[in-house]
């Protein structure tokens, strides 16, 4: 039965050509992009014990430079917002490091917002301030801020697709990582 709910987006092969998937089990920071993406807290600390695998494998692959330039760096970031590093040893030149909202069922709306302005700090700082060409974007919320990942996962597409169409010509290449 074909649905008679009407698209929330039309079809447009020039931004579906930007987009790539990446979900493979091996490390995600060895994408050869302009920059990347990754989830942060506040205070831009590393936290052992209780960081992703992603933030794990992150630290690793970019080295003791990394966890160097995120104690020194005086711009923290907010819930919502995103702080640029170098990227050290990984192929991209930049490491946006975004806070996400932690999930709460009464204030979904607003965790929402915090979420979607995480996408959209990093993307516009990329492109505005950095002049990146590609981004890779891994999730912005970790499990343990409770958000549904169905829930994150529309946010961060849908917000990535309205970019690319209010600035159609920012970005060469889009890459989401997904766990495989």
């Amino acid at each position: 039965v074909a649905s008679t709910t009407p698209p929330k987006f039309d079809v447009r092969n020039d931004l579906n050509a930007r987009v790539r998937v990446y979900a493979e089990d091996f490390n995600p920071w060895l994408i050869a992009v302009d920059c990347v993406t990754t989830q942060a807290n506040e205070a831009l600390q590393r936290q052992y014990g209780k960081e992703s695998v992603w933030q794990r494998t992150l630290h690793e692959t970019a080295g003791v430079g990394l966890e160097r330039e995120m104690r020194a760096t005086v711009e923290k970031a907010n819930t919502g917002g995103t702080t640029v590093t170098s990227g050290h040893r990984l192929p991209a030149r930049r490491i946006m490091h975004t806070v996400g909202p932690r999930y709460a069922e009464k204030y979904g709306t607003a965790s929402e917002n915090s979420l979607c302005h995480c996408y959209v700090s990093a993307l516009s700082k990329a492109v505005d301030e950095c002049g990146m060409r590609s981004i890779a974007i891994t999730p912005a919320c970790i499990e343990s801020k409770g958000y549904p990942v169905d829930m994150a996962t529309m946010v961060c597409v849908r917000t990535v697709r309205r970019f690319l169409e209010r600035y159609p010509d920012k970005l060469d290449a889009v890459v989401f990582c997904v766990d495989a």
